[in-house]
């Protein structure tokens, strides 16, 4: 019998393995099955070796009715199905870590976060990114306002979507299904949400939202927002671009950075000419993003901390904008 703490993953995905993978270590790990007959995951196609070599976590149709039988809970499921899990976790009181976004809807949402205030209940939104140093640097300088006045920032994600999953089928997952919650708008979310991470104050609104190839998605593959005041802020996301990319730009009176997170270059340029460049590796280790986003996680646990569930650690303001651009667009 297993002494360990037990931990419940919704979701059979690549990211509900890599959660699984940073935790069998130190947890009893069980994938929820959202339908019978759902086969394991085949790990050897997500890894040259087996990532779970002192055995694999257990999957299964556990009952939502039975959840306070575990310590923590993480949903990595489809979009659409979070906001199922989510209320069965509150029903439970069980900590949960919601993988990226908080859902696809905001209906419903609002009653169960309000329970889960009134229990003290700790949510926590998967927004690795926020974890990354190199963002983390960034933080600090527009805080100590090394830049001045900001002018405009720019924010860019794209990256081709049948190269995403190579081993899947594109069209059969649930970015390219609107009813599942896919879409470019909430899929890459990370950039709406760094672009209020920085600028809090700011409101974004979707100003394209459409599907511009021939892709075979029934969701928007392209979708940009702007600010109306100042700073002016641009967030353009796409499934489009052939070579993966996530690049940032910031303005301001007294310098400009240059964020390059798939490159792992940044560059801050000051009025004098004089420029720091960091490349250090450590600085853009997304992978060490997640394992840091769940000592995090499970520290809040152990010590009991008060939850923060404001719209801002939970994304809500992103979320909300997010949805607005959501298109849901006849298939080719």
């Amino acid at each position: 019998m297993s002494n360990k703490k037990k931990i419940i993953i919704f979701g059979l995905g690549s990211s509900a393995l890599r959660f699984a993978e940073l935790l069998l270590d130190k947890y009893e790990v069980y994938f929820y099955t959202h339908r019978p007959g759902l086969k394991a995951p085949e790990y050897a196609q997500l890894s040259q070796r087996d990532p779970f070599p002192e055995g694999k976590p257990r999957l299964g149709t556990y009952s939502l009715n039975s959840l306070s039988n575990y310590y923590a809970a993480i949903i990595s499921s489809p979009t659409s199905t979070h906001l199922k899990y989510l209320k069965a976790c509150i029903k439970a009181n069980l900590p949960v870590l919601v993988d990226k976004p908080l859902s696809d809807k905001l209906t419903g949402l609002k009653p169960l976060l309000k329970k889960a205030k009134q229990q003290n209940q700790l949510i926590v939104v998967g927004l690795n990114l926020r974890f990354l140093p190199i963002i983390q640097h960034l933080k600090h300088l527009l805080s100590i306002k090394a830049l001045g006045q900001i002018y405009h920032a720019e924010f860019y994600a794209g990256q081709y979507l049948p190269s995403w999953r190579p081993n899947k089928d594109y069209a059969k997952t649930y970015s390219a299904n609107y009813h599942q919650g896919g879409g470019v708008a909430l899929d890459l979310i990370h950039e709406i949400d760094l672009a209020y991470h920085f600028f809090p104050n700011i409101k974004l609104q979707p100003v394209f939202n459409h599907k511009v190839s021939n892709l075979k998605i029934d969701v928007e593959d392209l979708a940009i927002f702007q600010t109306r005041t100042k700073p002016f802020v641009q967030v353009k996301l796409d499934y489009l671009n052939q070579q993966l990319t996530r690049k940032y730009l910031v303005i301001g009176e007294k310098g400009t950075i240059n964020c390059d997170i798939i490159n792992q270059r940044f560059s801050l340029t000051k009025q004098d000419g004089q420029v720091t460049k960091i490349t250090a590796k450590k600085y853009f280790d997304t992978k060490k993003t997640y394992q840091t986003e769940l000592s995090e996680f499970f520290a809040q646990i152990k010590l009991k901390q008060q939850p923060d569930l404001s719209d801002r650690a939970l994304a809500l303001d992103a979320l909300q904008v997010a949805i607005k651009a959501r298109k849901h667009v006849p298939k080719l």
